[in-house]
């Protein structure tokens, strides 16, 4: 009554060459297409004009308000009021210091260090807007 486990080896399926070089082609060009798109971006800020600013005082401000099914939110922002040389010119100005975010005392905690200034930097063909790193 013993039933015999006789193991028959069957031959391995035949490899498609041209299947596995358009797979490997396309892997190729995709990989390719990627690290194009990343390193065209980057470094992400090498368009901006900077300068070093004197900061004066920072403040919270709401930007805007989200109403939702249930309940609403608002959207803080820090600004800074800033000296600071554009084109020779001085100018003393608010400006965003700061990502929008719904959490105002993550930002109050990232004020808590008393900055004395901070850089400054705005596109060349957008000066009316600069924004504001603090240091």
């Amino acid at each position: 009554m013993s039933q015999s486990r006789i193991k028959v080896l069957l031959p391995a399926p035949k490899r498609n060459q041209r299947f596995e070089c358009l797979l490997w082609a396309f892997g190729v060009i995709a990989a390719a297409f990627i690290a194009f798109v990343t390193l065209s971006q980057w470094p992400p800020h090498e368009s901006y004009i900077y300068g070093h600013g004197t900061l004066l005082e920072t403040r919270i401000v709401p930007i805007s308000s989200v109403q939702g099914n249930y309940g609403g939110r608002i959207i803080f922002q820090t600004e800074a009021r800033v000296r600071y040389t554009q084109g020779g010119s001085p100018k003393e100005e608010w400006v965003p210091a700061s990502e929008w975010t719904s959490d105002r005392d993550l930002l109050q905690v990232r004020l808590i260090s008393h900055h004395s200034s901070c850089l400054v930097y705005w596109l060349p063909n957008s000066p009316n807007h600069p924004k504001c790193q603090l240091e």
